[in-house]
């Protein structure tokens, strides 16, 4: 819709939480439920005796692979917890920026205004002075 008057101004920019999530953070957040997912069904076949096709799952033999995977677990939560302070940082910085061009934008659309309405003063004084 193209604008009819100078002083429509663009929308304002709106403050979000953080930004979008990128490839590589969907990645981290696969691999975190993944890694949980297993942790928590090696400990639950584990400890409860579980036999599958006769092979019993028994601790001793599982809990190495089970602090494996819980520290794999860890290494992502942390990947995580990066990942949203950088979305958040960069989002701050990109929510900052906009806000400098619109009000940039704003004030030369101001400042054509006023320029506008002084042409449009001497516009009438010069009429007053004819008549």
């Amino acid at each position: 819709m193209p604008r009819t008057n100078i002083k429509d101004l663009p929308p304002e920019p709106k403050r979000r939480r953080r930004g979008s999530r990128d490839l590589y953070e969907v990645i981290a957040l696969m691999l975190w439920v993944l890694f949980l997912f297993s942790t928590l069904a090696i400990l639950f076949l584990s400890k409860g005796q579980v036999e599958v096709n006769d092979y019993q799952f028994q601790w001793e033999y599982m809990k190495e692979v089970t602090y494996v995977l819980a520290s794999l677990w860890v290494l992502c939560s942390v990947a995580l917890f990066l990942f949203d302070n950088n979305s958040i940082s960069r989002e701050n910085e990109e929510f900052e920026y906009h806000m400098k061009n619109f009000r940039e934008l704003r004030d030369d659309i101001i400042a054509l205004e006023k320029e506008k309405i002084e042409i449009e003063k001497k516009k009438l004084a010069q009429e007053n002075t004819k008549e």
